[in-house]
């Protein structure tokens, strides 16, 4: 027992993170025997006040990160030593990455707990492990209204500014199918006012909860999309379409790979016909914000009929406006996809040179030698790497009682990036 207790000394040469849970309650033995033994205490104003017997010194952590972690190198020259108190599990969304940047890795122990999410989906009775889990404390609020469609269940921490209420009135502003969405609204998780709440997310919208609460979604199966579904090469025949101006689905599943499109960013879509490139990105990608820009209006009415139907309207901006004008006011994009140019190509090509963000990439689709000519010329002559594939592709078709191969027109798809 006495080497046991030992081993339950907080050292003077590191700072010892120990995530509470939800309240000292959920403090293993060796958590609590850690804080008895600090020098200095340091956490926020409610996680100190469960500890206001101790005589270690007491410093609140609010916004003062850079006051704190000067106090705590001073301490550590000191041989002081230094507790961290935080909610939760300090490595989930907590304060523990950002000391072990500060601070370094052998300057860090890190003692784990449950996390908000662990303790908010038992209150409910759900299993987590298929949860989609998510924050909005101090950081832009997801685009929830997509990805309820694609999970069956989400858990999102919560702030003062993304309160419940904002966020329902977001969700429900961008769709308002979700209005039947269940969510349970869980506060003050193991203090003396703990209250689950169980709405639909219509009744949400007016209601104000504690600040300290977090919002689990359960969408119903019938807006649930299945998670099974990768959404790569949507049929042709899904989307609405002027006289088959659409990159098929055989081509389009090979330019998207070829886009090697990034987790968030922005993406272009130039020359977008009937927007299946920008729809079918967005669905591999929620995070993207996308542009779909168009020179003929009857396409662009399309292309929000497409957004519509495949619930992406959070991510795909629609533009009406001839190319490279209309880019000019546009977010720098991480990619670039020119599907069409109006004889546009190079005025279009050297205006995305210019906005094209670093280690971003350009894929054109081609029908003729004359465009893959001038665009490797053009890639060349900007010192950017270029490559091309010729895309010969053919479906059966039954003709009488016999089938046949027809072939589809051959696409080139030429692909320009910095990269060397």
């Amino acid at each position: 027992m006495a080497a046991r207790k030992a081993q339950l000394q907080v050292s003077p040469n590191t700072v010892s993170v120990v995530g509470m849970g939800m309240s000292p309650d959920d403090l293993s033995r060796k958590a609590l025997a850690i804080i008895e033994a600090a020098d200095i205490l340091i956490g926020g104003k409610r996680h100190l006040s469960y500890f206001s017997q101790l005589p270690a010194e007491k410093l609140p952590l609010y916004k003062n990160f850079d006051q704190v972690i000067r106090s705590i190198k001073a301490s550590l020259r000191k041989k002081k030593r230094i507790v961290v108190i935080a909610s939760g599990d300090p490595g989930y969304h907590g304060i523990a990455g950002y000391l072990v940047k500060h601070l370094g890795k052998e300057a860090v122990e890190i003692i784990p707990n449950i996390t908000t999410f662990q303790a908010a989906f038992a209150k409910i009775k759900e299993s987590w492990d298929d949860a989609l889990l998510l924050s909005a404390h101090g950081r832009p609020l997801p685009r929830l209204a997509s990805l309820l469609k694609k999970h069956r269940k989400i858990g999102l921490l919560t702030d003062q500014k993304n309160t419940p209420g904002a966020i329902a009135r977001q969700v429900l502003e961008k769709d308002p199918s979700l209005k039947a969405t269940t969510v349970f609204i869980v506060e003050q998780l193991g203090a003396q006012g703990e209250k689950v709440h169980k709405y639909l997310l219509k009744h949400v919208t007016n209601k104000t909860f504690s600040s300290l609460n977090t919002m689990l979604f359960l969408p119903s199966a019938s807006t649930t999309e299945d998670e099974g579904n990768m959404h790569l090469g949507i049929p042709d025949n899904l989307f609405s379409h002027q006289g088959g101006l659409i990159t098929k689905d055989d081509m389009r599943i090979f330019t998207l790979a070829k886009l090697r499109l990034p987790r968030e960013g922005v993406f272009w879509d130039v020359g977008s016909g009937s927007g299946s490139i920008a729809v079918e990105a967005a669905l591999l990608a929620p995070g993207l914000t996308i542009y779909a820009v168009e020179k003929y209006g009857k396409r662009v009415s399309d292309i929000k009929k497409n957004i519509k139907k495949f619930g992406v309207t959070g991510e795909v901006t629609p533009l009406l406006g001839e190319a490279p004008d209309i880019l000019k006011g546009l977010p720098h994009p991480h990619r670039i996809f020119i599907g069409g140019t109006e004889g546009q190509l190079l005025p279009i090509l050297r205006h995305c040179r210019r906005a094209l963000l670093p280690a971003g990439q350009i894929v054109i689709n081609a029908a003729t030698l004359e465009t893959v000519n001038a665009a490797v010329s053009f890639f060349d002559r900007a010192g950017w790497m270029s490559a091309v594939t010729l895309l010969n592709i053919s479906k059966m078709k039954k003709i009488g009682t016999q089938k046949r191969f027809q072939p589809l027109n051959p696409i080139f798809v030429i692909e320009g990036s910095q990269d060397k």
